[in-house]
């Protein structure tokens, strides 16, 4: 079974991932390079060898499903710019790009059926975005990925952005020279920290916008290094630390493995959540660490890590969190 990054770049790009990647935010930018190094006896680890992150004004990046994000090019591209000088990278060539999660849709795609060919499946697939989005698959950029099923139903994540829309991020990177291969949402980007230790049981990621208004939190879980599921709640009932304790109920409820508990008449959950990864600054360590505690059994409590409390050096400011998306986005070439 092929990964989830070989699948990524036969449905995002033709062009192979680069190591080195930027990501844009309504508040931010951040750029990053990622290289592997030998540990003796066939080990290897992951290293940033560079990365920077630099603010962004108010009003330069306003992310919108439906209208031109980027309000002032020339400014964002100079924040770039800075951000290159900081971090010691050179600009031009081929770079990966992580956007705003808000400038894109994300779908899950149920098909009761198998199509017999792959245009067939092409076109159910496309019927059913424009179905939902209303828009018309000739005015958008879609990428279609395959989950893992579930229920024995096949699935597929469609990640859609208006095409006018995406092209203007590429845009302003051209007066860098710097050539995106793969453009992708930013909880896409930065899931694939779940994989870095290649851990082969449950990963989820919670990550939340950043930049003006009430932070809205991306839910994926993974298994393996494929995608189980993905989740945006755009309207949470109540703080979203009881919204990731409904996530945890529902994991445990429909997408754990089931087993036959002794004594039981049915399948009991078996739970294979191995760490759960917190990006932005919206929901508590804390708060999740005491769901895990009141829904897993001691000897299968998940290990919660908060990018937001790992500097990226000691002195400074800047942390994990704050380059997820370009460390994440540079690491899938590797991994």
């Amino acid at each position: 079974m092929s990964t989830l990054t070989s699948r990524i770049v036969r449905y995002f790009t033709r062009v192979p991932l680069p190591p080195r990647a930027v990501s844009i935010e309504a508040d931010r930018v951040a750029v990053a390079s990622v290289k592997r190094r030998r540990r003796g006896r066939g080990t290897s680890s992951l290293h940033i060898t560079g990365a920077a992150v630099e603010p962004l004004p108010a009003g330069v990046v306003e992310p919108r499903f439906s209208e031109l994000n980027i309000k002032d090019r020339d400014r964002l591209s100079g924040a770039i710019q800075r951000a290159l000088e900081t971090s010691g990278l050179r600009a031009g060539g081929a770079w990966s790009l992580a956007i705003p999660r808000q400038a894109t849709q994300t779908l899950i795609v149920q098909l009761d059926e198998v199509p017999s060919s792959k245009r067939e499946l092409a076109e159910i697939l496309q019927w059913k975005v424009e179905r939902v989005l209303e828009v018309s698959t000739t005015d958008l950029r879609v990428a279609f990925q395959r989950l893992l099923p579930l229920n024995g139903r096949e699935r597929y994540l469609a990640v859609a952005g208006v095409e006018e829309i995406i092209r203007s991020y590429e845009e302003a990177l051209a007066p860098l020279n710097i050539r995106p291969g793969l453009v992708i949402p930013m909880p896409l980007a930065e899931v694939s920290w779940l994989w870095l230790d290649e851990p082969q049981r449950d990963g989820l990621l919670v990550t939340c916008d950043r930049g003006p208004g009430d932070p809205v939190p991306t839910i994926v879980f993974t298994r393996g290094q494929e995608l189980l599921a993905v989740r945006t709640v755009e309207a949470a009932v109540g703080t979203l630390a009881d919204e990731v304790h409904r996530t945890l109920v529902y994991y445990l409820d429909k997408l754990a493995p089931r087993s036959k508990a002794e004594g039981a008449s049915g399948d009991a959950p078996h739970s294979e959540l191995e760490a759960i990864l917190l990006i932005g600054e919206a929901v508590s360590g804390d708060d999740v660490e005491a769901s895990c505690r009141a829904l897993f059994p001691p000897e299968r409590l998940p290990t919660v890590y908060a990018l937001r409390e790992i500097k990226l050096v000691e002195e400074g400011d800047v942390t994990l969190d704050h380059i997820a998306g370009a460390a994440g986005l540079a690491a899938m070439c590797l991994l």
